[in-house]
């Protein structure tokens, strides 16, 4: 027998299920990509190339037009020991929607390199915090 009450109790808590998730929940794959989706921040990359040993820097993050500053804390890490570890640091902070960060870095020794992208991404509304890495070289 159908009962008002139970649908009524079952369609109710389903919407809370469904308002109550968090901003970022999943992920789309293309081409062995993996794109987490964020409120504020609309895309998100880091690249490195290495040629005879000089490193070259890319970062690029686009947001939303209500953004008014990102920071970006990034560092070129060398995987050593079994862990990746900081080889070098930069900061910059960018009063706009978009940044984007060129650099270059002479590579202290051979070895399997990487970006670490830490970036605050501030709006009018709320701010988000992400974290991101280029593809691991080897020089």
């Amino acid at each position: 027998m159908f009962s008002c009450k139970k649908f009524f109790i079952t369609m109710l808590s389903a919407a809370l299920v469904i308002c109550n998730t968090p901003d970022v929940i999943y992920a789309q794959a293309a081409n062995n990509d993996i794109s987490l989706y964020y409120d504020i921040v609309r895309q998100a990359e880091a690249s490195l190339d290495i040629n005879g040993g000089n490193a070259e820097i890319t970062i690029k993050i686009t947001s939303s037009l209500s953004t008014y500053q990102i920071n970006i804390a990034y560092s070129i890490q060398k995987f050593a020991d079994g862990k990746w570890k900081a080889v070098k640091t930069w900061n910059k902070n960018i009063d706009n929607s978009l940044a984007t960060i060129t650099n270059s870095y002479n590579l202290p020794s051979k070895g399997k390199y990487r970006i670490k992208c830490n970036a605050k991404v501030q709006d009018k509304d709320k701010t988000e915090e992400i974290i991101f890495f280029s593809a691991e070289k080897t020089y």
